[in-house]
Formats: structure tokens, C-alpha cells, sequence
């Protein structure tokens, strides 16, 4: 059996054998780098697009060319975004996509605008994207900031984008004229701050607009009790991510129904999530 020696026949370490070693150590120090970029940069997989929530998740999902992306939410749907706690594992995340996609102003946004990968920062403009009007409007901000960051894919977002803008459209005009026939226009709700533009789109007349139930005061409740009886409140609605459970001792004292509803899609997608939020309303309103 021949064996191989280090050694010259002088018994020491030979130039040639040096070069050898060293030969062999740039390859697997470049064989690391490559991996590292692979890794960086997903090559050779989708690339990721990690948002801050459902909301910006489902619209990237919708607006990129299918197959060629894996889009991702931090936030969880039915987690309020004040409470949820940023994990190692959502830092890797952030850093490892190749676009962070976020609300400036979330809690979560705050932590991804540190992300070490591009960026496309958010402004609400200080309206609810869940109502679709807003949607729109929003879906049309991402849309650009998709095109910015993945300019050979800007044909097919503005195509996905128009035809995602019809639906959302027909959906809202359909919904619209069915809480129509349901008597929401005109109706008043108790309602949490968080549901007050939702409700405004389906037309109804929100009073008290509380807070989370750990601002809440024996005054708080007192007060939005005595103006629902005076107005004559058709109902009391929730906002599922601030607090199930915020108004259900304002409906109990009314007799009146307790409605929770979403302020960020479901795993279902917005579509369905909104369809949800309308059916609520309407079954309440019966």
C-alpha cells in the first residue's frame, strides 16, 4: 500500500507540499464564501420578502410573479402589534430576505428598518388599510415599492396589481350593497377606536371609539353606555388583535349584540377576512 508523507526525503516539510496545503485551504475557504452568498442572496430558491404583518404579506403575495418568491409575515394575524415580542428567529429572518417590507410606524417596522438587507419602509397616512378604499390606495404603495426593488418583475406586478384592484373593487361594491339591504347605513355601534374606519366604510355610525381594555376606567364604560342608550346602539363591535372581549360588558348592559371582528387578514387572505368582518355585522344587524 503506498503512503502519502508531508515529508521530503530529507524529512522536511517540502515547498511543494506547503503549496498543496495551501492550494487546498483557498478552496474551502472559497467553497464557505459561496455558501454564505447563496444563503444571502437565495440563489437557486425564491427569494423571501419578509413583511411586518398580514396586511403588506397578502398584498406581496398577490403582486409578485407566482413562483419566483416566498412571502413572509412577522407578525403573526390575530397578535396585536403593540404586544408581540420580536424573536432571534424573526431577526434572521429580516436579515436572510431579500427585501424587509414594513409599516414605519409598527412596532415590528422599528425592528426591521435595522434589517441588513434593502428596505422598503410603509406610511399608513394615518388611515385603517383594512377598509378596502384604503386597501386600494395601500396595494398601489407596495406596488411601487416591489417595482423599485425588483425592477425585472415591474411588468408583471403592475398586471397583477390592475387585476387584483378590479377584484378587490367588485368585492367592496357587492358587500356595500348588501349591508345596504342588511340597514347598516345609518346604524349606530359602540366600537373600539380600531374598528371605527371599518364600520364608517360599511355605514355605520360609530360612537365611544374605545381604546385597549387596560385604558378602560369605570368612567369609560359609565360614559359609553349612557350615549349607546341614548342613541340607540344596534350593536357593540371588537377589535380581535386589541382586545376580543374589550366591549362585551357595554353589550351585556345594552342587551345588544357583541361583534369581533379583524384588523389584519386571516390566514384566508383580505378577501376573505373582509367578507368575514361584513357577515358579522350583517348577522348582528338581523
Amino acid at each position: 500500500m503506498m503512503k502519502f508523507s508531508l515529508l521530503d526525503n530529507s524529512g522536511n516539510r517540502s515547498a511543494f507540499t506547503y503549496a498543496i496545503v495551501f492550494t487546498i485551504l483557498l478552496c474551502l475557504l472559497g467553497t464557505v464564501g459561496s455558501c454564505r452568498k447563496t444563503s444571502r442572496e437565495n440563489t437557486g430558491r425564491r427569494a423571501v420578502i419578509a413583511t411586518s404583518d398580514t396586511i403588506l404579506s397578502g398584498m406581496a403575495s398577490r403582486l409578485v410573479p407566482r413562483g419566483q418568491f416566498t412571502v413572509i409575515s412577522i407578525l403573526p394575524p390575530d397578535q396585536c402589534p403593540g404586544h408581540y415580542d420580536v424573536k432571534l428567529s424573526d431577526v434572521r429572518t429580516m436579515d436572510d430576505a431579500a427585501l424587509a417590507l414594513y409599516f414605519e410606524d409598527m412596532p415590528v417596522g422599528k425592528h426591521m428598518a435595522h434589517a441588513k438587507t434593502s428596505q422598503a419602509a410603509l406610511n399608513t397616512g394615518g388611515v385603517n388599510w383594512m377598509a378596502p378604499d384604503n386597501y386600494i390606495a395601500g396595494l398601489d404603495q407596495v406596488a411601487r415599492a416591489l417595482c423599485n426593488a425588483f425592477p425585472q418583475h415591474a411588468a408583471a406586478i403592475e398586471k397583477n396589481r390592475t387585476a387584483y384592484r378590479r377584484e378587490i373593487d367588485a368585492l367592496s361594491r357587492r358587500l356595500r350593497a348588501e349591508l345596504a339591504a342588511a340597514g347598516a347605513p345609518g346604524a349606530v355601534a359602540a366600537a373600539s377606536e380600531m374598528q371605527r374606519q371599518n364600520l364608517e366604510w360599511m355605514g355605520l355610525d360609530v360612537l365611544c371609539g374605545y381604546g385597549r381594555p387596560e385604558s378602560f376606567s369605570p368612567r369609560t364604560v359609565d360614559n359609553c353606555v349612557r350615549q349607546a342608550r341614548e342613541r340607540g346602539a344596534a350593536l357593540v363591535a371588537d377589535n380581535l388583535q386589541s382586545g376580543p372581549d374589550a366591549g362585551l360588558g357595554i353589550a351585556q348592559s345594552l342587551g345588544a349584540p357583541h361583534v369581533v371582528l379583524r384588523n389584519f387578514p386571516s390566514d384566508k387572505g383580505y378577501p376573505a377576512t373582509l367578507e368575514e368582518n361584513v357577515r358579522a355585522i350583517i348577522k348582528a344587524l338581523e
